[in-house]
């Protein structure tokens, strides 16, 4: 749709704008769930600092292990210093969303963990977050074409997409439907917080990863004439990635969590 656009003599892409004004727009609502929880602002704002060296890495990191078929070509190429890190860009430049999801998990519960922090109310804290920022994640996917729809009857045609096969033909908005449900998860969350209830990390994850899962698999996503979302690897991350980032956190977050233990009146976000 709006893939790039120019200002004061610079050309700028709109997904890293959407994706910043997400950053923006979460951390504003954490910090502010946080005040009103009786929690330190600095204090989410360190965590959110090591949650998002945690996201940069686990996003790169399983992106390159997906694709770990493709390594052997990959590494057959290396013949100078400056090929090296083509290739090394090729495995590891890219990124998936459940490897950042991950990352950012495991780096803040570390960093909650080191502090003394209660996984449960930081984690119900931050868990609304995640839905903002991802809202604000896709629709920056649609304006900028580089994730799209299979071809529909009903829906939006690219004229200027970077991916030169999604361009000319009626796709189906998958990311507004996904940006639609991650905004319902936001709102869903955010009562939830503010009626004092708990375990809504896990509660985000199931509901959103189920969903997901249904896009990419039944073919309401397509990169070329594939029923896989955006790069290739996103619809095997989805399958392989989740269990142990909902299993091992969600078990380290109810340790330390009794429902009914935060009274309404403690955690109040408006």
């Amino acid at each position: 749709m709006i893939p790039a656009f120019s200002l004061l003599g610079k050309t700028l892409t709109i997904y890293p704008i959407l994706a910043l004004a997400g950053i923006f727009a979460a951390g504003i609502y954490a910090c502010r769930a946080a005040k009103r929880a009786g929690q330190s602002e600095d204090d989410m704002i360190v965590l959110l600092l090591f949650s998002a060296i945690g996201v940069f890495l686990g996003m790169h990191l399983l992106y390159g292990l997906v694709s770990l078929s493709q390594w052997p070509q990959l590494l057959s190429q290396i013949h100078s210093l400056a090929s090296f890190f083509q290739v090394m860009f090729a495995i590891w430049g890219g990124s998936v969303f459940y490897g950042g999801l991950l990352g950012g998990i495991l780096a803040g519960a570390l960093y909650l963990r080191v502090k003394g922090r209660s996984l449960a109310l930081w984690s119900n804290l931050t868990a609304p977050a995640i839905a903002l920022f991802h809202t604000f994640g896709r629709i920056g996917c649609f304006l900028g074409g580089c994730c799209y729809g299979i071809p529909s009857v009903w829906g939006v045609t690219y004229r200027h997409s970077p991916v030169v096969e999604a361009n000319g033909i009626s796709r189906f908005p998958v990311q507004l439907v996904e940006a639609g449900w991650n905004l319902i998860l936001f709102l869903l969350l955010s009562r939830l917080l503010r009626q004092g209830k708990g375990r809504l990390l896990p509660l985000y994850l199931a509901l959103y990863a189920p969903a997901r899962f249904c896009w990419s698999s039944s073919g309401a996503t397509a990169t070329g004439e594939s029923s896989s979302a955006c790069p290739p690897p996103n619809g095997s991350s989805c399958f392989c990635s989740l269990p142990p980032c909902f299993f091992s956190y969600a078990a380290g977050i109810n340790k330390d969590f009794t429902p009914g233990s935060f009274a309404p009146q403690e955690i109040v976000v408006y």
